[in-house]
């Protein structure tokens, strides 16, 4: 993890990205503020302030040129 903030809730500093890693659970991120490209599998989107992304396991990433402010939930399978 690179520019990563370690504080209250969960934040990339300017140019700050996750390395692919591979979730087996379903996962929900909430953009509080800022702009991040979220990658699952080898689809990729920008998602903006007070939008959501939910997928079902998958290996994900994201970057952030300006920075961004994020909550994330994991919710295991039943399995």
């Amino acid at each position: 993890m690179v520019g990563v903030c370690h504080d209250p809730g969960y934040c990339l500093k300017e140019g700050g990205a996750i390395s692919p890693c591979e979730m087996d659970t379903f996962v929900m991120l909430y953009v509080v503020s800022g702009e991040v490209r979220v990658k699952k599998n080898k689809e990729s989107a920008v998602l903006r302030e007070n939008q959501v992304f939910i997928t079902e396991p998958a290996v994900l990433s994201m970057e952030s040129d300006s920075g961004a402010r994020l909550m994330g939930v994991q919710i295991k399978t039943g399995k």
